[in-house]
């Protein structure tokens, strides 16, 4: 008797592990990645990969994903392995703000939504949009809210980790050189013999400004008097950042060369006390903190990795393929209305016969 129930729960708990196994199978078959337990679902993933894929293809041609690294490695597979990262994140972010209880309004979501289709200008262009990208309503309003949900967890975290004055400081010693800010106008010329014509122009004593709009190349600066604003020494080539930090501000550099053409420079102003740059030094530092805090959370989780699914590109069409479908959409409309009312007028012929 004893040797047969144990034959019984044996057999029961046979049962269960084949179930449970089947639907574990179940779930990971519709999952694209878990974190921390939580599936992230394939739906999700093939959703954002194609909004992203119509957005390379724009930017950067039809035939860009097909391309493959110095490793044989396709954009393509670069793009999905990238989608499903930042939807890692995503989920992260998601539960960093249960565990930390943090409210997310959703009247203040609304609110970025209503505003977000305002600066689209206006719910007709706003739907036009959706159409030519081949998005969701549901799309915008769950990034809106993704987007939102990071805003409060960086509020949350910036609350408890302030930036000291003594590591602006030192960050402003480290940096200093790179932090200039120069307020710049510029003349551009072709070659070399213009350019030093409208140098010997300036030394004759024409206006800079006024110099710029009649004779520069850079037809953009050249409208505002050669005004380029405020450009930061950080993300200057070599030689401009050299002729502008050997020139005295009110004064104007030598004529010299880039890769864009010949150029005299203007500094109008020069932006290099900490005082002036406290604030963007703050900034930085407090992106860099939350990163390195992201960075942690993500090596520490507990993320299982599925195969991708393979997607075709069959319906992520181009923007002249988009607005090819709306005309053969409102044709077909157009059809059905001549046919309804060519019915419509055979009916009421048929009756006046009678």
């Amino acid at each position: 008797m004893m040797k047969k129930n144990i034959k019984i729960i044996l057999l029961v708990l046979t049962v269960m592990s084949i179930l449970f196994a089947t639907s574990c199978k179940k779930a990971d078959e519709d999952a694209v990645a878990t974190v921390n337990g939580k599936a992230i679902s394939e739906k999700d993933f093939t959703e954002n990969y194609k909004v992203y894929e119509r957005m390379y293809k724009q930017q950067l041609g039809e035939e860009a994903l097909k391309k493959t690294d110095k490793d044989g490695v396709s954009f393509k597979d670069k793009l999905k392995d990238n989608i499903l990262e930042k939807l890692i994140v995503d989920e992260l972010i998601n539960q960093e703000i249960d565990k930390k209880k943090i409210a997310i309004e959703d009247e203040e979501v609304n609110k970025l939504y209503e505003q977000t289709i305002k600066d689209m200008g206006g719910k007709e262009q706003y739907e036009q949009f959706l159409k030519q990208q081949n998005i969701t309503d549901d799309f915008i309003k769950d990034s809106i809210k993704k987007d939102y949900k990071q805003q409060k967890l960086e509020e949350s975290f910036y609350k408890d980790n302030k930036i000291t004055d003594e590591e602006i400081k030192e960050f402003y010693d480290s940096n200093k050189d790179k932090l200039i800010k120069y307020s710049l106008s510029q003349i551009m010329a072709d070659n070399e013999d213009d350019a030093k014509k409208l140098y010997d122009r300036l030394q004759a004593g024409e206006d800079f400004a006024e110099l710029a709009k009649k004779e520069s190349s850079d037809t953009y600066s050249a409208s505002n008097g050669g005004k380029m604003g405020e450009v930061q020494a950080s993300s200057m080539p070599e030689e401009f950042l050299n002729a502008v930090s050997s020139t005295e501000i009110g004064s104007y550099s030598k004529v010299f060369k880039s890769d864009m053409g010949y150029h005299i420079v203007k500094v109008e102003d020069k932006k290099d006390q900490l005082e002036d740059l406290k604030a963007e030094i703050e900034q930085t530092l407090k992106t860099q903190k939350f990163v390195g805090y992201m960075k942690e959370l993500r090596a520490n989780a507990d993320v299982k990795k599925m195969d991708l699914p393979e997607i075709k590109d069959d319906d992520v069409k181009t923007d002249d393929e988009a607005k090819d479908a709306d005309n053969k959409d409102a044709d077909t409309k157009d059809d059905s209305k001549d046919t309804e009312t060519k019915d419509d007028s055979e009916a009421e012929d048929k009756s006046d016969n009678k």
